[in-house]
């Protein structure tokens, strides 16, 4: 009698099948060669992810300049044209304001005789004693 028969216990014998190779592949463990496969699966992946995530903040980003660029282009449209206008009226009036400088001198001599709440220019009076 063998000592498994005395104590009452007996392994069961299985046939070889998949449970063997289950156990054999946990013996292996470290060499089991799925594992680097899977591995590099994983971390393929997970840079798919990020580049997929990298290409989306790239679109929002893309589409934000976008709109800044539409309003930007929509505040020069409304600032171009009156600056046209203004710009041309102020080359049109150059030569009236070149004309117009000897009036200018004419308006020194009338700080020379200033006005009374009349109108009329204020003439001195010789019993004034200044």
């Amino acid at each position: 009698m063998t000592d498994d028969q005395h104590n009452g216990t007996e392994e069961p014998k299985a046939d070889f099948g998949l449970p063997q190779i289950g156990e054999l592949l946990k013996l292996i463990g470290v060499l089991n060669p799925i594992t680097p496969v899977v591995t590099t699966m994983d971390q393929m992946r997970r840079g798919a992810e990020a580049l997929v995530s990298t290409l989306e903040t790239l679109q929002q980003t893309l589409v934000q300049l976008n709109a800044t660029a539409e309003r930007m282009n929509r505040l020069l449209d409304d600032v171009e044209t009156p600056l046209r206008i203004t710009s041309d009226a102020m080359r049109q009036m150059a030569p009236l304001i070149q004309a117009a400088g000897p009036l200018n001198a004419l308006s020194a001599l009338r700080n020379l005789f200033p006005q009374t709440s009349s109108g009329s220019p204020e003439t001195k009076d010789s019993s004034d004693p200044k």
